[in-house]
C-alpha cells in the first residue's frame, strides 16, 4: 500500500514530467496538425510583434538581430491571445504565433464579428505550405465571454522573452531539469 509521501512523491514526479511534456509539445502555444480544426475565441489584448528568421543550416528560427543576421530577410510574426473551448477541458488559454497573414485573418473576422464570438481554425497542410481557415462559429453569451475574459492569460511579454532566450543560447531550447522518478530502479 502506497502511503502518503509516496503518493506526494508520484504527483511532484508527473507534475514536472507535464511541465517538460508542455515545454516540447508547444505549452501555451496554441498548434494544429494537418487537417485538424479547434474552436477558439481570440482574447482581447494587444498583439506582441516582432521580426524573426529561419536558419535552414540549422532547422529553426531566432528572433531577428540586425547585427547577427545582417543580410538575412526576416518576417513578420505575432503573437495572439486565444483560448480553445475544450469539451472536456473547458476554457484552454494558449499563444497563437501567427504569421502576417494569419493575423490579417484574426483581424478581418473580429472586426466583421467581434470579440465575443467562437471560431472555427482549420489547418490544410503541413510546414510553409500551411493554410489557415477561421470561420464563424457562434456568438457568445454573456457569462461564456465573462469566463473567456477572466480566465488566467498569458503575458505575451513574458513569451516572447521566453521565445528569445531560448534561441540566444546555443541554439538549444532551454529544458528545465526533470526531477528523480523515486521508482527508477538503481
Amino acid at each position: 500500500m502506497a502511503t502518503k509521501k509516496d503518493l506526494e512523491a508520484a504527483a511532484d514526479y508527473f507534475a514536472e514530467s507535464d511541465k517538460v511534456t508542455d515545454e516540447t509539445s508547444g505549452g501555451d502555444f496554441f498548434r494544429l496538425k494537418d487537417g485538424e480544426k479547434k474552436t477558439v475565441v481570440f482574447v482581447k489584448a494587444k498583439p506582441l510583434s516582432f521580426k524573426q528568421v529561419w536558419l535552414n543550416d540549422q532547422n529553426r528560427s531566432e528572433i531577428f538581430d540586425e547585427s547577427k543576421h545582417d543580410g538575412m530577410r526576416p518576417s513578420g510574426r505575432h503573437l495572439l491571445s486565444l483560448v480553445v473551448i475544450d469539451e472536456v477541458k473547458g476554457i484552454v488559454p494558449q499563444v497563437l504565433e501567427a504569421s502576417n497573414d494569419v493575423k490579417d485573418k484574426v483581424k478581418k473576422v473580429v472586426i466583421k464579428y467581434g470579440w465575443d464570438t467562437s471560431f472555427e481554425i482549420e489547418r490544410e497542410g503541413t510546414g510553409t505550405d500551411s493554410v489557415y481557415t477561421i470561420l464563424f462559429e457562434a456568438k457568445l453569451e454573456e457569462e461564456q465571454y465573462e469566463a473567456v475574459m477572466g480566465a488566467e492569460h498569458a503575458s505575451l511579454e513574458k513569451v516572447l522573452e521566453a521565445k528569445s532566450s531560448d534561441t540566444q543560447s546555443k541554439g538549444e531550447p532551454s529544458r528545465k531539469e526533470k526531477k528523480a522518478n523515486p521508482w527508477e530502479k538503481k
